[in-house]
């Protein structure tokens, strides 16, 4: 394996994500490994900036099939880059309430 790249092992100590979230994510076309080692998926360093942002929409309510919109196409140009994952979609809080009748 290339001394650059991390396995799925070392990504997910060094995201605190679980591996099995790591394939699931790449399952959703969120993110792709850079090869393997063997059996076990590698990954380019900056995948850890792309699961940062992930990790982010995740916490602000984002759904998968949301972060996939806006971020999944970044799967195929490279590198995530911080406007790859930003949306005019308004925070939970900002959203307006529908009254009841």
């Amino acid at each position: 394996m290339d001394d650059a790249l991390l396995d799925i092992a070392e990504v997910a100590r060094r995201s605190g994500l679980a591996p099995s979230a790591l394939r699931f994510y790449e399952r959703k076309g969120l993110v792709a490994p850079a090869g393997r080692n063997g059996l076990r998926r590698a990954y380019n360093p900056d995948i850890l900036e792309r699961l940062a942002l992930i990790t982010c929409a995740r916490s602000a309510e984002f759904s998968i099939a949301e972060i996939s919109v806006h971020c999944g196409a970044a799967v195929r140009r490279g590198p995530a880059r911080p406007h790859d994952c930003q949306s005019r979609r308004p925070r939970r809080a900002d959203r307006p309430t529908h009254a009841a009748p």
